[in-house]
């Protein structure tokens, strides 16, 4: 394995741990002000696809590999959506 695989995964994975716990702090500061959870959910799983529209967008690779991981990403937000309401 080359090393600079290894550094990049060990970033990603601690960006994820911070955001999952930044998530906690968020939703209660939203559940304070009285945000109903279906516009919360809908804040968060937006503001995650347009994260990850950037990501694969800024990746170079095969285009058809690039639209299903874009189209995968859209259904999976639409599915959570639907899954929290």
């Amino acid at each position: 394995m080359r090393q600079g695989s290894t550094l990049t995964g060990s970033l990603f994975a601690a960006t994820g741990a911070f955001c999952y716990g930044v998530t906690i702090v968020f939703s209660r500061s939203l559940a304070k002000a009285q945000l109903p959870p279906p516009t919360a959910l809908g804040a968060r799983f937006g503001i995650a696809a347009a994260v990850g529209v950037v990501l694969v967008g800024a990746r170079r690779g095969v285009g058809a590999a690039r639209l299903r991981s874009l189209a995968l990403g859209l259904l999976y937000g639409i599915e959570s959506t639907f899954f929290y309401m």
